[in-house]
């Protein structure tokens, strides 16, 4: 799949039938992270972090395992800092589910996966 520029709008068209395509819209939003401390990427991060999130819960329970599995493992390492910043802001997501996923990446990318992402100096 081609690097797509992340948008909200773009999105939103894989999400919306006759298409429902929500591993498209996963990598699409795991594509261009806004990773930085600046202040200023605060609104940015805040998007980023609703349109995972609602990729999340568009995403049928049956279908979880196979989506991660289909994702790259810098995309498995993007999510699960998404995940991370889901729980932070909990009023975002069901928490719940956010520890469903979890559980799903660290079956399918191992215990190294966390280890990345709590060692990598890029934040979200």
């Amino acid at each position: 799949m081609p690097v797509i520029p992340f948008n909200g709008i773009h999105l939103t068209s894989f999400l919306t039938p006759p298409s429902g395509n929500t591993l498209d819209a996963l990598k699409v939003s795991l594509s261009s992270p806004p990773y930085g401390l600046d202040p200023s990427l605060e609104s940015s991060k805040a998007l980023a972090t609703r349109s995972v999130m609602d990729v999340i819960t568009a995403t049928k329970s049956t279908d979880i395992a196979k989506t991660i599995q289909q994702l790259t493992l810098e995309e498995q390492d993007v999510l699960i800092k998404y995940i991370y910043r889901g729980f932070k802001y909990p009023e975002l997501s069901n928490c719940g589910l956010l520890l469903t996923w979890h559980d799903k990446l660290v079956e399918a990318a191992g215990i190294g996966a966390v280890v990345r992402v709590l060692t990598d100096r890029r934040t979200l």
